[in-house]
């Protein structure tokens, strides 16, 4: 689960990933292979099944190969979102993420 010398996933304290994450992350990389327009990809998976998992090996992913991504989440779920990251990445590499809130729609966004 070691990714290079500074970055590893999983371990104690964390999380393991299943096979269907990392099945779920090559399809969405041979998507991207295999067309020209991707400005619009979605990935729609059932409700328990590792949504926020294939995110953050995603987002990890994106960030190795010097790329930015953004993720969209609703504003309600962004600490639970932040707090599950933090269950399968590093935290030093989690908690350099930014997440954007409406602080205009949303008073205790920041909090």
């Amino acid at each position: 689960n070691t990714i290079d010398d500074n970055t590893k996933i999983g371990g104690v304290g964390k999380v393991d990933l299943y096979r269907t994450h990392l099945v779920t992350l090559y399809n969405i990389i041979e998507k991207i292979d295999s067309e020209e327009d991707i400005s619009n990809l979605l990935v729609a998976l059932a409700t328990g099944s590792g949504k926020t998992f294939v995110q953050a090996l995603w987002m990890l992913i994106l960030s190795h190969s010097k790329n930015n991504g953004i993720f969209a989440i609703p504003d309600k779920l962004a600490n639970q979102f932040s707090k599950d990251l933090k269950r399968l990445l590093p935290n030093e590499f989690v908690d350099k993420i930014q997440i954007l809130r409406d602080k205009q729609d949303n008073p205790k966004a920041l909090e």
